[in-house]
């Protein structure tokens, strides 16, 4: 026989009940067939009087439902089927037997909110997918758990899209981060590598130039002409009889360019390496890459090389004179100083100084369209700091017995600490001037801008001194000491105001206006002090 319960309609045995023909009232019969083959099989017109409902079509009784150990051996009708997956989708609670199979009445809707009911699977996917959300979720906070259930095969799609953008913006910062590493100092030593400039350009080394040349005691090194790129290290020895060294190597593109090369070098106590290369105009590629090796007992240093960045690794100690030219190339002293003369010129190019001058009879640093960065200065004359074009100076203490002079302009001048000498002259234009204090002997203060502002936390001078601090479109502020004694004028445009004030008391005034105070404190002596600016106000305080 036929495992399909349908077959038994087409058969003999099938006798239809009186319940179809429509009649409501009809009682439904409670008679069962048996197959041949023993299977209880219930016709569509039968109804079954469990008390759990009645059974879905074509399915065998709950109570005679086969359980897992006699499953194989009762063939799989489509009702057995139906209420195998039905029991799958919900399962039944622990109270019920666990075989029961729950009738359609009381199955529940296939979306309805089951929380209790979800399995292990389905909580980690919804946790997964709330995690993969992240950043994203605030604009889908307001989802409501319904859609848990019927959102969990978009997970993968989800997750997925948001693996790519993520990837994407990883793959964004990676690529900055190389940019960064590159193009700034952050992967660079305190001893970079030499520069390439040439590369790439069938370059080749002169060798006429000896690799290392002898120095005894002092070292002149100049370099003329055509300089591509490159650098110069300068290292001081440290062991008593050593003798130093210039260790220089030139490569030089096109290789026809060697013939018109040249130096001379002079041996002695005053060494002296002259390199004369092609003129500038000229088409051809030179790279330096230069090591200065200066005995421990010398006391000369001379350095002019053009386009190349100058390196002084050691403390120089007991020099009579440093002097070094690095044309459109950056000086970077990481060591002290001590000697008699410091000389630091360069153009386009900064100049930095990481240690203190700890002693020297004067200190001039030069440099145009960069920036002069300095610790400690302590200079017997003068300290002269000099940028033309625009760039800041900054700086921690500057002392000198003569005069203090920094000069620029765009750009700030700033010295956190003080600044002591007889004469102070200040100029600047277009940039800030902030003086944390000015103090010792100074006879002479002068600070000069314009469109930016003047500030001076403490001005100690005498008492004679003579003061100047004037702005234009820039206020001005000044402490000044409670010693001085003379004349003052502290003016501005209409519209501002000038203050004047002293913790003594000792002002006189001869015009006292809201943008102009004249006068003279404690009596009319030698001191004179003007503040004067324009369309910003103007403070001097006496209180130090």
């Amino acid at each position: 026989m036929s495992q399909n319960p349908k077959d038994y309609y087409n058969t003999t045995d099938y006798v239809p009940s009186s319940s179809s023909s429509g009649s409501g009232d009809a009682k439904p019969t409670t008679t069962t067939t048996t197959t041949s083959s023993g299977v209880v099989v219930h016709k569509p017109d039968q109804v079954t009087a469990s008390p759990i409902g009645p059974p879905p079509p074509y399915s065998p009784p709950p109570s005679n439902h086969p359980t897992r150990s006699t499953a194989t051996a009762v063939p799989m009708t489509y009702g057995a089927l139906g209420g195998e997956q039905q029991q799958q989708q919900y399962p039944s609670s622990s109270s019920s037997n666990r075989h029961e199979i729950p009738s359609p009445a009381q199955a529940p809707p296939r979306n309805q909110k089951n929380k209790k009911q979800k399995t292990l699977s389905q909580r980690l996917k919804k946790l997964f997918k709330k995690a993969a959300a992240g950043s994203g979720s605030h604009g889908n906070g307001d989802s409501s758990d319904d859609d848990d259930d019927d959102d969990d095969h978009d997970v993968p799609r989800v997750v997925t899209r948001r693996c790519k953008r993520w990837a994407k913006y990883l793959l964004l910062a990676l690529f900055i981060a190389l940019a960064v590493w590159k193009y700034s100092d952050l992967g660079s030593s305190t001893t970079p590598p030499p520069l390439i400039s040439c590369e790439g350009l069938s370059a080749v080394y002169w060798d006429d130039l000896p690799h290392e040349l002898a120095v005894e005691k002092n070292i002149d090194v100049s370099v003329e002409g055509k300089v591509t790129g490159g650098r110069v290290m300068v290292h001081r020895l440290q062991q008593s009889g050593d003798s130093g060294s210039v260790q220089a190597r030139f490569r030089v593109a096109p290789p026809t360019a060697l013939s018109s090369l040249s130096y001379s070098y002079h041996q002695g106590r005053d060494a002296q390496l002259s390199i004369k290369l092609p003129p500038q105009e000229s088409d051809v590629c030179v790279e330096v890459d230069m090591d200065i090796w200066l005995p421990e007992k010398g006391e000369a240093l001379r350095v002019a090389v053009p386009n190349v960045e100058v390196q002084l690794l050691d403390p120089l100690e007991n020099m009579d004179l440093v002097d070094v030219h690095a044309t459109n190339g950056p000086i970077h002293m990481l060591g002290a100083f001590e000697g008699k003369e410091l000389r630091l010129k360069s153009s386009n190019g900064n100049i930095q100084l990481d240690q203190p001058v700890k002693k020297a009879d004067s200190v001039d640093l030069h440099t145009s369209n960069a920036a002069i960065t300095v610790d400690t200065i302590t200079s017997k004359h003068s300290i002269d700091m000099l940028v033309d074009g625009s760039g800041s100076i900054m700086a921690q203490d500057l002392i000198a017995d003569d005069k203090v002079s920094l000069h620029t302009a765009n750009d700030q001048v700033r010295v956190d600490s003080s600044i002591n000498a007889a004469t102070v002259v200040i100029e600047n234009s277009n940039g800030a001037i902030d003086i944390a204090r000015a103090g010792g002997d100074v006879a002479s203060f002068v600070a000069k801008t314009s469109n930016a502002y003047i500030q001076v936390a403490q001005l100690q001078t005498e008492k004679d001194a003579q003061l100047n601090l004037e702005s234009s479109n820039g206020p001005i502020t000044a402490h000044v000491t409670t010693e001085y004694e003379g004349t003052f004028l502290v003016s501005t445009s209409a519209f501002s105001t000038a203050k004047v004030e002293d913790v003594k008391n000792q002002l006189h005034y001869d015009v006292e206006e809201t943008s102009t105070k004249q006068g003279y404190r404690s009596k009319r002596d030698k001191g004179n002090l003007v503040a004067k600016t324009s369309n910003a106000d103007v403070q001097v305080i006496f209180d130090v």
